[in-house]
């Protein structure tokens, strides 16, 4: 079996991403117009805005994403967090997910939120496992966002 590795964006997989992304969202119903606002424009709303986007590739097939964005001096979002179906379950989630965390605290982020929802079992078990804590969403930023988790870093 061939190594998984955690990349960097670059514009070769902006389609990659979309695909992955669009499957993931339309499976579980919680496609919304700002994801095609994230999807469609990756440098103008996160990597100008001082954010990063990680990639998870096995060969030259790209099998996961997560993004960070930085909000101000303090906080960063982890969005658009998946992988691949049959991929799943194989620890890439959480390989996504500590590189976004390390990447806040190196943007100098006090703490990381996320938004999700609760038809999202094992992503949230993820969340909670790496410390992440429920918190009351009074922003209501997605439409098809039922929770919302904050981790102090």
């Amino acid at each position: 079996m061939s190594e998984i590795e955690i990349i960097n964006y670059e514009d070769k997989y902006k389609l990659s991403v979309k695909e992955l992304n669009y499957k993931w969202l339309k499976k579980y119903d919680l496609w919304e117009p700002i994801d095609d606002e994230y999807l469609n424009n990756p440098k103008e709303r996160i990597l100008d805005k001082g954010g990063s986007i990680f990639l998870a590739r096995v060969d030259s097939e790209i099998i996961g994403t997560a993004s960070i964005v930085t909000y101000g001096d303090t906080a960063a979002e982890i969005c658009k967090l998946c992988v691949s179906e049959k991929w799943q379950g194989q620890g890439i989630g959480l390989m996504l997910m500590k590189k976004c965390i390390e990447e806040g605290r190196n943007l100098g982020a006090k703490k990381i939120i996320l938004y999700s929802n609760q038809k999202l079992e094992s992503a949230l078990k993820l969340y909670f496992k790496l410390g992440f804590k429920r918190i009351i969403d009074t922003d209501g930023k997605y439409k098809t966002s039922d929770i919302k988790m904050e981790m102090n870093l």
